[in-house]
C-alpha cells in the first residue's frame, strides 16, 4: 500500500513539475515578446520623424535610417507596411521599394520559410502589398514542393503569382494543391483584370464548372461587357441551368442586351430562376420587347417573378404608364395585383 502511494506521489510530482516547467517557459517567453515590442516600439517613436522626411519629403537619404539589429529591421518592416497600408501614394511605395531591395530583402527571404504560419502570411501580405518581384523564385519554389501549407496561405501565393505573371498565372490556378471551392476561386478571380479574365475565358471548355460559375459571375460583378459573347455562349448550355442562370443574372448587371433569339425563351422556361433572370434581363430591352415580355411574366404564377417583372418595367421609358395600362386591360388577376402593387410603392 505504502509502495502504491509513494508511486502515486512521485507521479503527481512528476506531472507538477513538467507543468511548472511549461508555464516558466511560457511566461519568459511573453516577457521576452514584450521586450522586444518594447524596443520596436521605442525605434519607431524615435525614428518617426526620419521615416517621414524619407517617405514622405525625400529630403533624407534612407542610409540614415539602415537598420543595425534585428529589432530595428523588425520595426522598419512594420513602419513601411502600416504606412503602405494606410496612405495609397505612390512616392512612399517607391521609397518603402528602394528601402526593402536594399535593406530588407534577406528579411523577407528568411521569414517566407519561417516554421510560424502567422509570420509566413505577414510576409506574402508584404509581398503583395510592396509588388516584391524579387520574392517570385521563391514563391514558386513553394508551390512546388512537397510541404503542405494552409488554405489561406496557398491563395495569397496564387494570387501573386497572378499579380507577377499576369499572362502565366493559369496553370496554378486550374491545378492548386489542394482543394478550392467557390468562395476560393472567387476570392483568385475578383482581382484579375479584364484582359487576364479573358485568358482565362479561352479555356472555358476545359475547365471545372466552379471556375465556370466564378467567371460568369465576375464578368457581371466588374461589368466586363467585352466578354459578353462568352455570356451568350453560356446561354446554350443545355445541361448545366446554373450557369445559365448566372449568365443571365450577369448580363442583366452589365446592362447590357443580347440577340431576342437567345433570350425570348427564357420568359417561358420551365425554370422559375430562369423566368426571374429574364424579368431581370428585358428591362434593358428595347422598350416595345421590354413590355412584351414583362407583361407576361406579369401574370407568372411565382410572386417573384412577377415582383421583378413589375419593378422592370417601372425602370423602362413610361414604366408607369405601362404599369396602369396593364391594370386597366389585362384579365390575369396576378398582373393586376402586381401591377396595383408596384403603382402604390409596393
Amino acid at each position: 500500500m505504502n509502495t502504491t502511494l509513494f508511486v502515486i506521489a512521485v507521479g503527481i510530482l512528476f506531472i507538477l513539475v513538467i507543468i511548472l516547467g511549461l508555464f516558466s517557459l511560457i511566461l519568459v517567453n511573453q516577457l521576452k515578446t514584450t521586450k522586444r515590442r518594447a524596443k520596436i516600439d521605442a525605434y519607431i517613436k524615435r525614428t518617426e520623424s526620419d521615416w517621414y522626411l524619407y517617405l514622405i519629403e525625400g529630403e533624407i537619404d534612407m542610409d540614415v535610417l539602415a537598420p543595425s539589429n534585428s529589432v530595428e529591421i523588425e520595426a522598419a518592416d512594420e513602419v513601411l507596411y502600416r504606412l503602405q497600408k494606410n496612405f495609397n501614394s505612390k512616392r512612399i511605395h517607391t521609397q518603402a521599394f528602394h528601402f526593402i531591395e536594399t535593406y530588407l530583402e534577406g528579411f523577407y527571404h528568411n521569414a517566407l520559410k519561417s516554421k510560424k504560419w502567422s509570420i509566413r502570411m505577414n510576409t506574402l501580405q508584404r509581398i503583395i502589398v510592396f509588388n516584391l518581384q524579387f520574392m517570385l523564385n521563391d514563391i514558386e519554389a513553394m508551390i512546388r514542393n512537397n510541404k503542405t501549407y494552409t488554405k489561406e496561405e496557398v491563395l495569397l501565393m496564387y494570387k501573386i503569382i497572378a499579380m507577377m505573371k499576369p499572362t502565366k498565372f493559369i496553370p496554378y490556378f486550374l491545378n492548386p494543391t489542394l482543394p478550392l471551392g467557390e468562395f476560393d476561386y472567387r476570392r483568385l478571380i475578383t482581382p484579375l483584370s479584364e484582359k487576364q479574365l479573358a485568358l482565362l475565358a479561352r479555356q472555358f471548355d476545359e475547365v471545372p464548372v466552379v471556375v465556370k460559375h466564378v467567371i460568369i459571375d465576375v464578368i457581371g460583378d466588374k461589368h466586363y461587357i467585352g466578354l459578353l459573347p462568352l455570356l451568350e455562349y453560356c446561354l446554350d448550355s443545355e445541361k448545366n441551368p446554373e450557369m445559365r442562370i448566372r449568365a443571365l443574372k450577369s448580363i442583366a448587371r452589365i446592362d447590357a442586351f443580347p440577340e431576342i433569339t437567345k433570350t425570348e425563351r427564357f420568359v417561358t422556361s420551365p425554370i422559375w430562376e430562369e423566368r426571374l433572370m429574364a424579368a431581370k434581363l428585358f428591362a434593358n430591352a428595347p422598350f416595345e420587347i421590354a413590355y412584351e415580355k414583362l407583361k407576361i411574366l406579369l401574370t407568372d404564377p411565382v410572386y417573384q417573378v412577377r415582383k421583378q417583372a413589375a419593378v422592370s418595367l417601372r425602370t423602362i421609358r413610361t414604366g408607369d404608364i405601362a404599369l396602369q395600362n396593364v391594370v386597366q386591360d389585362s384579365t390575369d388577376t396576378y398582373a393586376v395585383e402586381m401591377a396595383n402593387e408596384m403603382l402604390k410603392g409596393g
